[in-house]
């Protein structure tokens, strides 16, 4: 499928940086980026929101309703086994990924 291929030939390019050149980007700007453990990733009902949580009460990801996407992001994540979730430019980032 197209959309898996392309799906895995960004993520073995994100691997295939080492963690040191993984740190730092961009002629030399720190990434912005959390660490989780994708073990304790769940998908909870907030305030009639769908969103996947870490634990009891990190908040990582906002779905509005769509439960699928959500499930869908979560196979991802722990297919994959990110540990980092990462921004570009904070508050609303423009951009959000993973490692």
């Amino acid at each position: 499928m197209l959309k898996d291929n392309i799906l895995l030939k960004d993520i073995n390019f994100v691997k295939e940086l080492d963690e040191q050149a993984a740190e730092t980007i961009c002629g030399g700007l720190t990434e912005d980026c959390i660490s989780f453990n994708p073990d304790d990733l769940k998908i909870e009902l907030v305030n009639g929101r769908v969103k996947i949580v870490e634990g009891c009460c990190h908040w990582m990801m906002d779905f509005d309703t769509k439960l699928d996407e959500a499930i869908t992001s979560l196979e991802i994540i722990k297919k994959y086994g990110f540990t980092k979730m990462c921004f570009v430019g904070r508050p609303d980032p423009s951009m959000t990924y993973f490692l």
